[in-house]
């Protein structure tokens, strides 16, 4: 039984939730949406057309990281056989540390307090020895201007598209990081879903020992 996690990445507007439903409906997987958890304090933030930092974002992500395993291990215990079980999550993971979160490298944790009654967070590197269950990213590469559009006509979001600009400064590409799969925009979501699974499928067998 191989389990794993899968995460569908991008900036907003790039359809991750619609692909990772997708993806999670082909695989016979559950499915969260990384949006679900912000907690309300990150909702109300954007919805004034802020922009999260990192001390927003790092105890969500860590929080995300253990509710995805959390549930993973929920679906090792409640299935059997020889068949793969996984958790796939939309959520959009720009940085390389986000991602490293995410992967369960790094550990969020609570700093030491500067000033009495200010919460800070920080990461910490875990043991090697921890047991990290493969997690795989599907990232949607698309075109500022096409993403802009999309996002002008989109109703009933929190996310502004005046703060495109910043998700694509704050966008450092995932090219070349291990169990990376690159989905164009482009394609329709049927096809952006045979090309995440034909990638992952590789890289899956790039990994099995070679007998």
């Amino acid at each position: 039984m191989a389990a794993k996690l899968i995460i569908v990445m991008g900036v907003s507007g790039t359809g991750k939730s619609t692909l990772a439903r997708s993806l999670a409906d082909r695989l016979g997987f559950p499915l969260m949406d990384g949006d679900d958890y912000h907690p309300k304090s990150n909702v109300e933030k954007m919805s004034r057309g802020e922009a999260l930092d990192d001390q927003d974002r790092l105890p969500w992500l860590g929080h995300l990281r253990e509710v995805g395993v959390r549930k993973l291990e929920e679906e090792v215990c409640r299935r059997s056989g020889n068949e793969d079980v996984g958790v796939v999550l939309a959520c959009s993971s720009l940085k390389a540390l986000y991602r490293q979160i995410l992967r369960g490298e790094l550990k969020v944790e609570r700093a030491p307090e500067v000033r009495p009654g200010e919460t800070t967070y920080e990461v910490r590197e875990l043991d090697q020895q921890t047991t990290i269950p493969p997690t795989y990213f599907v990232w949607i590469k698309g075109d500022k201007e096409m993403l802009r559009d999309r996002m002008l006509k989109r109703q009933g979001h929190f996310f502004k598209a005046g703060m495109l600009d910043g998700q694509f400064e704050a966008l450092e590409p995932p090219e070349g990081e291990p169990g990376v799969v690159v989905v164009p925009l482009e394609p329709s979501t049927e096809e952006q879903t045979e090309i995440a699974l034909e990638g992952l499928r590789e890289i899956e067998s790039a990994a099995r020992p070679k007998s």
